[in-house]
């Protein structure tokens, strides 16, 4: 299932994970680069060397799963299923996300080279394949002449805040803006396309695409702000962006959908836009929530976007405190408390309350519970004020599962629903549904359950990884960090 969560004072933090890895690393040659109509600046494509490291793993065993890690955005690890296998390949750039560079079918890595905040200018996109070991050199992504042919953008900034800048100023505010979000990456949910963000026809950044088999790049859009964000509908027929207006304060953004079956650059109208607002992402193939947000104040007036006829419909004009959404039955949990600020009075009393896209909604109970997760059989995992981990069921009802959590980690459920495993003050434990079946004494910083929910990879302190079969085996030590900082960033499984 896919879950996405906010919460105003109780975040929980999805812990980031720490351990490193020392294994030989994988050669990669070049490959030609791709083909685009106006001439781009493509340094050489560099060639990865293989070093030698003091500790040698297993090999890498089975056909997949794997699961993929970095830890500091430039090498990357892949682990099989049971954690016994392993292999390590050294970008020879860098990665931004781990999760937007990936492609969905886990052929492909999109990293970066060369620089952004200064001459010579040549931040650079390309391809790894992972099963050839070979690399695709894209595009230089900003153009000749930079930062100076970013003059145009000056017309859309404006001094905010009592602040004013001349037009150099707005010049440097501009040149930060697309440095920031130069490196913004989309695959398409087919894998045979990247949608990429790149300066290479104008003074800003705008939304091309990069086609994989027959490595050509064509330009989708054409507004003078810089992207700072792309979203491939699930079935890919229709790209969302995000517009970011360069500000000396409180920039404003504007959210745009774009048909990647048009050929030409084309410039859609803003359908949602504002100085503070936010997303839930995707809840089916054409509907897309958004929301108000206040600075630093609750959400409030969540909307769906239907991104074939460009509609927006509130379905939620009140404030929420937290929210769990479920894509898999497009409903979304709701911890509300009634701050009077709605233009639609009354508010609802306070409550969590299941509400659908269409607006209605019922109460799921009057008990003030924070939701942590939602569960395959429509339930929810929850905590009170201190702690507490409860079962609300979709009737109201609650059972008490005797455990206290620890503050920052969340529970992690399988992905069949079946257990969950649940980091408490005393240790982890292993529930099934709502009966206890083991305990481990052992402190963690994150869970990563196998894909067929077998077994999870459970990171300890941050220092240690360890495998357990589910749900009789015991946690077996896979790596400890052996640096100073063993940092690990992103995962994600490969396929």
């Amino acid at each position: 299932m896919k879950f996405s969560t906010f919460t105003r004072s109780i975040s929980f933090l999805l812990a980031a994970m720490y351990m490193a890895a020392c294994t030989p690393l994988t050669p990669i040659t070049p490959t030609p680069s791709a083909t685009y109509a106006l001439p781009t600046r493509i340094p050489p494509t560099p060639i990865l060397q293989t070093t030698t490291t003091a500790t040698t793993y297993p090999p890498l065993h089975t056909q997949g799963p794997y699961l993929m890690y970095t830890w500091d955005h430039t090498n990357l690890a892949l682990l099989d299923a049971d954690g016994q296998g392993r292999t390590e390949i050294h970008l020879p750039g860098h990665l931004y996300n781990l999760k937007a560079s990936v492609s969905p079918d886990g052929k492909w890595v999109a990293y970066f080279t060369g620089t952004k905040e200064s001459e010579p200018y040549d931040f650079s996109l390309h391809l790894l394949n992972l099963s050839e070991k070979t690399t695709r050199t894209v595009t230089n992504l900003i153009a000749p002449g930079f930062p100076d042919n970013l003059e145009p953008m000056t017309s859309i900034i404006k001094d905010t805040g009592g602040w004013s800048c001349d037009v150099e100023c707005k010049i440097y505010q501009a040149q930060n803006n697309l440095s920031f979000y130069i490196q913004t990456l989309a695959w398409s949910p087919n894998s045979t396309q990247l949608a990429f963000t790149a300066q290479i026809d104008g003074p800003s950044s705008d939304v091309y695409i990069y086609d994989i088999d027959s490595q050509t790049i064509r330009r989708l859009t054409d507004d003078l702000p810089n992207i700072s964000a792309l979203e491939w509908a699930p079935n890919g027929k229709k790209l969302l962006y995000v517009n970011s207006y360069p500000g000396m304060i409180y920039a404003s953004t504007s959210l745009h959908i774009a048909d990647p079956n048009i050929q030409s650059p084309q410039s859609p109208k803003a359908i949602y836009e504002g100085t503070f607002w936010g997303s839930l992402g995707w809840m089916s193939d054409n509907e897309y929530v958004v929301h108000g947000a206040g600075d630093g104040g609750p959400l409030y007036s969540f909307a769906s976007i239907n991104v074939d006829t460009n509609q927006v419909r509130e379905f939620w004009p009140y404030t929420v405190d937290m929210f769990l959404a479920d894509p898999d039955r497009p409903k979304i949990l709701f911890l509300s408390f009634p701050y009077g600020t709605s233009e639609k009075q009354p508010e609802p009393e306070a409550g969590l309350y299941w509400v659908d896209l269409d607006g209605t909604y019922q109460k799921a109970t009057d008990e003030i519970y924070y939701p942590v997760e939602t569960q395959p059989n429509a339930d929810f995992l929850a905590i009170d004020g201190a702690d507490h981990l409860f079962l609300i069921h979709q009737n109201g009802s609650v059972t008490d599962l005797g455990q206290k959590i620890e503050y920052q980690y969340p529970p992690r459920t399988s992905p069949n629903g079946m257990y969950t495993l649940i980091p408490t003050s005393k240790g982890l434990v292993l529930f099934s549904r709502d009966q206890l079946l083991r305990t481990w004494d052992i402190k963690l910083s994150d869970i990563t359950w196998r894909p067929d929910s077998t077994g999870a990879f459970l990171y300890e302190k941050r220092e240690r990884l360890y495998y357990v079969s589910i749900p009789s085996g015991e946690p077996v030590l896979i790596d400890t960090c052996r640096v100073k900082y063993c940092w690990l960033h992103e995962y994600l499984w490969l396929p």
